[in-house]
Order: C-alpha cells, then sequence, then structure tokens
C-alpha cells in the first residue's frame, strides 16, 4: 500500500518548469491520458533537447535567451509560469484539476536532481492512486527500484550525436525490470550503431537468450530525433536487430504529429 506522505513532505518546494494535460506521445503509454509534470532543471546539455527552457535552476522571468548550439538551439521567452516553486500539496492540488486523469508522468529537466522533492511528491501522488512513469536521463543512479509508489521508469540512455554518452550511467540498466523501458534517441546511423552495442554488452537484461523471463525485460524504444533521422531510416535499422531482442519498438513523438512542435500538448 502507498504510503501517506507526512506534513514535512507535502510542504516540500518543487521547482517546476510546466503542468499540463494531454496525451502521452511515446514509450509505453502512448496514447494515454496523461498529466505531464516537467522538473525544472537538468545537469546535462543534450544538443537536440527540445525543451531547453529546463536546464537552467533558476530563470529570469519574462527575458529571452538561446539555449544549445547548431541543430539544436532554441531562442525561448521565460514566462512568468516558468521555474515557479510550487509545494507539494500545490502539485497535488492542480494534478487533481485534471478529473479524468490517472496517469503521471514526471519527467523534467532531470527530476532525479531534487531527490528530496521527487521523493515527496511522488509518495503524495501515489497516495492518491495516480498510477506514475518516470523519465531519466540515466545519468544519475536510481532510487531503490524496489519502491512500490514509482511503478515504471523510462531511461532515456543517451547516444554520442547528443554529447552526453559520457555521462551514462549503464549500472542502472540492472534496476530495470519488465514494468520499465530503455529510450534510445538516435540522429543518425551511428547513433544506432551505439545503441544495439549497448543491448550486446547487456543481453542479460535485453535478450531472450539472458537470465530474465520476458516478463522481466524492460522494453526498448527506439525514437528518431526529427531533424537529423528519418524516420523511415531508423524503422530499416530496427527491422535488421537480431530477433533475440523480441522487445525492441520504434517510437516517434505522436505529440508532434498531432499538434505540431509545441509545449504543452
Amino acid at each position: 500500500m502507498p504510503q501517506v506522505p507526512t506534513v514535512a513532505e507535502l510542504e516540500t518546494s518543487v521547482s517546476l518548469n510546466e503542468i499540463f494535460y494531454s496525451i502521452q506521445g511515446e514509450g509505453l503509454f502512448a496514447g494515454d491520458k496523461t498529466v505531464f509534470i516537467r522538473f525544472q532543471g537538468c545537469g546535462l546539455r543534450c544538443v537536440w533537447c527540445d525543451t531547453k527552457d529546463s536546464w537552467p535552476f533558476q530563470l529570469p522571468s519574462g527575458k529571452m535567451q538561446t539555449l544549445g548550439s547548431g541543430i539544436g538551439a532554441q531562442t525561448v521567452g521565460f514566462q512568468d509560469f516558468v521555474a515557479k516553486p510550487l509545494t507539494v500539496k500545490e502539485i497535488v492540488s492542480e494534478v487533481k484539476r485534471f478529473e479524468n486523469a490517472t496517469n503521471i508522468c514526471i519527467t523534467g529537466g532531470e527530476p532525479l536532481q531534487q531527490p528530496k522533492a521527487f521523493r515527496a511528491l511522488v509518495r503524495a501522488l501515489s497516495a492518491h492512486g495516480y498510477d506514475i512513469h518516470v523519465e531519466t536521463s540515466g545519468a544519475f543512479t536510481l532510487p531503490d527500484r524496489r519502491n512500490p509508489n514509482i511503478p515504471h521508469w523510462v531511461m532515456d540512455i543517451k547516444l554520442p550525436d547528443s554529447g552526453m554518452w559520457d555521462r551514462n550511467k549503464f549500472e542502472n540498466l540492472q534496476m530495470l525490470t519488465g514494468n520499465d523501458a530503455i529510450k534510445f534517441v538516435t540522429a543518425s546511423r551511428e547513433d544506432f550503431e551505439a545503441a544495439v552495442g549497448v543491448l550486446e554488452n547487456f543481453q542479460d537484461i535485453t535478450a531472450w537468450a539472458g537470465p530474465r523471463d520476458q516478463e522481466e525485460r524492460p522494453w526498448i524504444y527506439f525514437n528518431p530525433v526529427w531533424e537529423t533521422c528519418q524516420p523511415s531510416d531508423l524503422a530499416e535499422w530496427i527491422l535488421g536487430i537480431d530477433a533475440k531482442y523480441d522487445k525492441v519498438r520504434m517510437g516517434q513523438q505522436l505529440h508532434k504529429i498531432i499538434w505540431g512542435d509545441i509545449r504543452g500538448v
């Protein structure tokens, strides 16, 4: 049974980028009605990141700033709601406004860079019966995987073209289960080959020939970077993956197909 949050946990401050209700665009719950809670702050600088305004931990409201360079550069306007600190209690109240929602996606930024706030929020949301999945970069050590308040993890392994390959903590893969997913955001053929190398190096987790049953192995998603990787090319590469990786799937950002490359959906 989920534990009831303490008064202190409910008053814990969380630095947030945004909260919104939409269709989950990718991964395990693609197509599901979902409330997204985007944490503010990320220590990584992926060149293709599409939420660069979630990078800084402190944002000057109302100002413009260019974040990143090259393909991934974005000029963003920092609105009043950006990086507004809310208590856990206030966040739960906001989430409850979306009466038809049962699924929660905690994303970022990087949620694990606010560990105290993250733990308090997860406990509070679980106490209200929400089904939670957490999107993390894999560059930070996962909390205890046996925590019943977090039924699903989505780990975004950073491939070489992201510029953050050296930040991966591959030992985190050992903690994933059949309720979780590994995501490879793929910008090029070189990225794809690097991802296949990860699968090969962790066959005990990812392949049917390993010690884990199918129900115990995480799902594996390959998503194309819109600007540099044609979905048709990625599909062809995936078709050539060894059959022992039977939980490989191709992903697309469904929300971008529906609404275009805009925020808050």
